[in-house]
């Protein structure tokens, strides 16, 4: 699926005498991840695996990871004060954690399995994913304070893209041979499909308040439409 943006990149590289700065204004870019901050004044954009920083007004865009490491998937805590991505590290995909305010970062999970697509639970103490431990890709969820681990659900095919609403409803998304399903998980446990179809789902985000679901259905190899399901009266 191709995204645009337009924003403008300041780097600094590195030269054998001196440190030159760079410009470039770039108007395109493919697969791209964007996270909102909470309060709506910055963006967090993936771009050639690397996270930067703009404000929504647009201006200069600051990089939040060095550009040799492969990052992923960025989602705002709900206070806006950290964010969390996949990083690749040695072959495999971990959750990592940034602290906004200071650039720290910090692992998450350092596994030999794949841990993708994270995004924060409604009270931002933990983070929700998906893995593949199990051999297959399930829902997990991991506190930020002593890392503890639950398995959230457990069902034939591949889960992936959990997006948490404000009542801490997850949407996500469930492919299963030929079939691609828009799921809801919700608090008490019960899982439910509420759409369906041949052609692959991804990415499923709430609107703010709940009741509405956005998606991305892939129609054709080359071709991704926006959707969106309302599931209650705006």
């Amino acid at each position: 699926m191709s995204r645009y943006l337009a924003l403008l990149l300041g780097c600094v590289c590195s030269l054998p005498l001196a440190a030159e700065e760079r410009i470039a204004n770039l108007r395109q870019g493919t697969n791209l991840s964007v996270a909102i901050a909470p309060d709506g004044a910055a963006l967090i954009v993936e771009l050639l695996g690397q996270l930067w920083t703009l404000p929504v007004a647009g201006g200069g865009a600051t990089a939040l990871t060095p550009p040799g490491e492969r990052v992923r998937h960025p989602r705002y805590s709900p206070d806006g004060e950290r964010v969390v991505y996949q990083r690749l590290v040695d072959g495999h995909w971990d959750l990592w954690l940034l602290d906004v305010a200071t650039g720290t970062q910090r692992a998450l999970t350092a596994t030999p399995y794949d841990e993708r697509e994270p995004d924060f639970t409604a009270d931002g103490g933990a983070v929700v994913y998906a893995g593949n431990r199990t051999g297959h890709y399930c829902l997990w969820m991991i506190t930020l304070e002593g890392s503890v681990e639950t398995q959230l659900t457990e069902e034939d095919g591949d889960a992936a893209f959990p997006n948490v609403s404000e009542l801490g409803v997850i949407a996500y998304v469930l492919d299963r041979g030929t079939e691609s399903a828009l799921r809801m998980l919700g608090r008490n446990g019960a899982g439910s499909t509420v759409h369906s179809g041949t052609h692959r789902l991804t990415a499923p985000t709430w609107r703010p308040g709940g009741g509405v679901i956005i998606f991305g259905e892939q129609d054709t190899p080359q071709s991704n439409r926006l959707r969106m399901l309302l599931l209650a009266e705006p």
